[in-house]
């Protein structure tokens, strides 16, 4: 069901998920900019950035920790795409095989930063270029996003109320990186960094209280890209 759902949420702009997709693979796309290569998708879920591969004319190779996603990818049937279960922490492929490497919306959910990108690094070429996206440590927005969450679990457990349940998801916890941090990750295994962004302005605590106004907000203040208020950060490096 996560997979499909997943998969659904990057099939047109109905909500703020969706938006935040869709910007993403935009960007994503406009920053990949390597020809007929051979690229591996770290962390592919059900194949979402294999269709502009595809058209691309890359072959490529997506891997998921997820059967589930893996599943979903491969009916989606891509010329040139192949799809494995595998960690992005112990990528199951040789030294020296891509051409490129996307990590789109995977970092977050690792524990070890390091040992993923080291990995990645080990596995693209001498000039290969690297596309990696984190939610922002620095964003004002995922602070308060944050000491939002903390505060209504405390008010849950004092009130012995579900509340929080009617404002945002309580299993839902963001791990954020500041760009600085994940720079210094990557310059020292090796990349260098060649351009970044920020991308999306959402005010998540209004995503379950009034969805249309979060999603219109969203959509309005989509211009902006600043350090202090995007809450994704996107960079590309080359190694």
């Amino acid at each position: 069901y996560a997979a499909l759902g997943y998969d659904h949420a990057y099939k047109g702009i109905s909500d703020v998920r969706s938006l935040i997709f869709y910007e993403r693979k935009r960007i994503v796309s406009t920053l990949f900019d390597i020809q007929h290569g051979i690229v591996l998708d770290a962390g592919c879920g059900p194949g979402v950035y294999t269709d502009f591969l595809s058209k691309a004319e890359h072959t490529s190779y997506g891997i998921d920790i997820s059967i589930n996603m893996i599943n979903v990818a491969h009916k989606k049937c891509f010329p040139r795409a192949h799809f494995s279960v595998g960690s992005v922490e112990h990528i199951p492929f040789p030294d020296n095989s891509f051409d490129g490497v996307l990590c789109i919306g995977v970092l977050e959910y690792l524990g070890n930063l390091d040992c993923a990108i080291q990995e990645i690094s080990r596995v693209i070429k001498q000039n290969g270029v690297a596309i990696f996206t984190i939610p922002n440590k620095l964003s004002i927005l995922n602070v308060i996003d944050a000491l939002l969450r903390v505060s209504l679990k405390l008010i849950n457990r004092v009130c012995k109320s579900n509340f929080i349940k009617s404002v945002m998801d309580p299993n839902y916890e963001l791990h954020t990186v500041s760009a600085f941090t994940l720079n210094k990750i990557l310059e020292k295994e090796g990349f260098k960094i060649e351009k970044e962004c920020y991308h999306i302005f959402r005010l998540s605590f209004l995503n379950k209280i009034a969805p249309n106004i979060s999603f219109l907000i969203s959509k309005k203040m989509n211009f902006i890209s600043h350090p202090f208020l995007g809450i994704n950060y996107i960079v590309k490096c080359r190694k």
